[in-house]
Order: C-alpha cells, then structure tokens, then sequence
C-alpha cells in the first residue's frame, strides 16, 4: 500500500469511529471519496484507477474484520461472555 493509500484507509478508519459501520458500505465508496478529495476526478488522480481504490476499500475492510472475528474466537477459546459487557457500551 502506498502512501496515498495509507491516508485514504485511516481516513476510512476516522470515519468509522465518528459515523459508524455504514462509513465502509460500498454504496458509499464515491461519497467518501468526494467528502475526502473535493471530487472524484481528484481522487483518482491521488489513488489511481477505480478498481484500485475500490479493491484498497474492500482490502481494508477484510483486515479489520478478520481481527474483530481472530478476537472473538479468542474470547471464546478463554470461556469469557461479553454479552453483559456488549449491553452495558
């Protein structure tokens, strides 16, 4: 991943926290884009073509959930139940 590509995933990430899961729809991916670098053109001339940026988007999110699901599986291997923490955040 290059540079660009680093700044556009932890734009992603920013996102995420503030707005939620609906940030990473792939519905979205042009409004990001566009809220990021003024338009699309301009996003493309920074990451390159389309289907780059659309494989970086959906790359990224495979990553950040095969952790969430390599943690759970941790969690559950070690007997613990979050369902009374989940209801208490």
């Amino acid at each position: 991943m290059n540079e660009a590509q680093r700044e556009f995933v932890s734009y992603l990430l920013r996102n995420y926290v503030t707005v939620g899961v609906d940030e990473l729809d792939i519905s979205r991916l042009s409004t990001v884009l566009t809220a990021k670098y003024g338009s699309l053109n301009a996003a493309t001339q920074e990451l390159g073509e389309v289907a780059g940026i659309q494989e970086t988007f959906i790359s990224f999110q495979q990553h950040l959930y095969a952790e969430d699901v390599a943690f759970l599986k941790a969690v559950k291997l070690r007997g613990v139940n979050l369902a009374p923490r989940l209801k208490e955040a």
